[in-house]
């Protein structure tokens, strides 16, 4: 209800939960079966700050579940300042000093992939999959991203820098079976890639 999630996010601010409790709780958000308007706006305060892994993967859910039963959604105010606050989290192009910032920058890569748009992030996801220093699993991140935010959509066209990038000889083979995978019709891609 949105009376228990509100409660949970002052309990969750107190800082007195230990981190299993925490990562528990975030992995129920998939299963709320009709999240409403008011629990998004509490569960964007989830990925203020540093937010932990577990809060990245549910808060995204959550909205993912709304979302199916709204079609305009992302056109929502709060679900507009969630998209936002993972798209900060992936800076000006996916970069990464050590493996907690990757991690950070994957997850949040997965959750615009499972929100499945967009709002001004369109360029630096480009970035983050033709910058050859970020690492082969940010890279594979960001075309999985945009494989599902291509899927049935014309926010951006993703395309023309995707023919690039597979068309680059330099260019690291699962990086190249990924990219074709997103300029592909799925079923035709299995067979030219799969191993």
């Amino acid at each position: 209800t949105d009376a228990g999630i509100a409660l949970m996010k002052d309990i969750i601010e107190t800082g007195e939960l230990p981190s299993e409790t925490l990562n528990m709780w975030f992995s129920t958000l998939p299963y709320y079966k009709n999240p409403t308007r008011a629990m998004l706006g509490v569960v964007s305060n989830f990925l203020r700050g540093e937010p932990i892994n577990s809060a990245l993967l549910g808060v995204s859910s959550l909205v993912s579940s709304y979302c199916s039963g709204h079609s305009d959604c992302q056109e929502l105010p709060e679900i507009q300042a969630i998209i936002t606050q993972y798209e900060q989290l992936l800076g000006s192009q996916c970069e990464a000093v050590d493996r907690a910032e990757e991690d950070k920058v994957i997850l949040a890569l997965k959750a615009l992939r499972t929100i499945g748009h967009l709002r001004r992030g369109q360029a630096v996801v480009e970035k983050c999959y033709t910058d050859a220093t970020n690492s082969m699993f940010i890279r594979l991140a960001a075309i999985d991203t945009i494989k599902q935010i291509n899927c049935g959509q014309n926010e951006y066209d993703f395309k023309r820098q995707l023919f690039a990038t597979f068309s680059d000889a330099s260019a690291d083979s699962a990086v190249g079976c990924s990219v074709a995978g997103a300029i592909v019709p799925p079923g035709q891609f299995q067979m030219r890639c799969a191993n």
